[in-house]
């Protein structure tokens, strides 16, 4: 069994602002910080498009931070205060996620699904109590995988964030969005690399091969033309 943590993955939370006033708003970036991500082997061989593992994550409620607001897409680090950082925590935790309630956010996959460069992770979340269907998308990159599912939040039982009136509130669909660093994958696969001897070929030159070489590989060069 391979368990992750945030030492090696990052995961975060992107909400979006909306009504008549959401130009006073702004978009969201969130951290989750306490988490805990276990990949173990299933039963049965693997394929080429089935991996054949199984991933449990467990996440801390009360762990989730504001990180920054987002403009166009990208980071505005100094546009929130820290007592406005303070007071979106204080609102996540009181009228969403409820962790004295709920601590822990959970994902368990049924099918780890596609190929080595976009692989599909399908499975339950269960948040707030509510349990539901979702799938994780992703993608491999020169240094990361990274993935990425849209939930949206009435179907937990979640009540958007409005105020004044609704002139202003937060969009009812979320990003949860998770970046697994291939650097600081490496160095765990001598101790974890027995569960991936049933994976496909592909998987194995790419997880396995880190184990091997110690770091990520790095991009082939392009030949000059001759």
């Amino acid at each position: 069994m391979l368990i992750l943590d945030s030492s090696v993955v990052d995961c975060f939370v992107y909400t979006y602002k909306d009504g008549l006033l959401a130009r006073l708003a702004h978009d969201l970036k969130l951290q989750i910080k306490d988490f805990k991500i276990q990949v173990s082997e299933e039963e049965g061989p693997a394929t080429k498009s089935h991996w054949g593992v199984r991933v449990k994550a467990v996440l801390r409620a009360e762990s989730i931070r504001s990180l920054t607001a987002m403009k166009d897409g990208a980071e505005s680090p100094e546009t929130l205060k820290k007592k406005d950082h303070a007071d979106i925590e204080k609102n996540i935790a009181e009228h969403v996620l409820k962790p004295a309630k709920f601590p822990e956010i959970v994902f368990e996959s049924t099918e780890v699904l596609g190929t080595v460069e976009k692989p599909q992770t399908k499975g339950n979340l269960t948040l707030c109590g509510v349990t539901r269907p979702v799938v994780l998308s992703g993608k491999k990159t020169p240094t990361a995988y990274v993935g990425a599912l849209v939930i949206h939040q009435p179907d937990f039982g979640i009540k958007p964030f409005t105020a004044l009136m609704g002139a202003m509130k937060i969009k009812p669909e979320i990003k949860i969005g998770i970046r697994v660093h291939l650097d600081k994958l490496a160095g765990m696969f001598g101790e974890s690399g027995e569960m991936l001897k049933k994976a496909p070929a592909e998987v194995r030159e790419v997880l396995g091969g880190l184990g091997t070489a110690g770091k990520a590989a790095k991009p082939k060069k392009a030949r000059p033309r001759t």
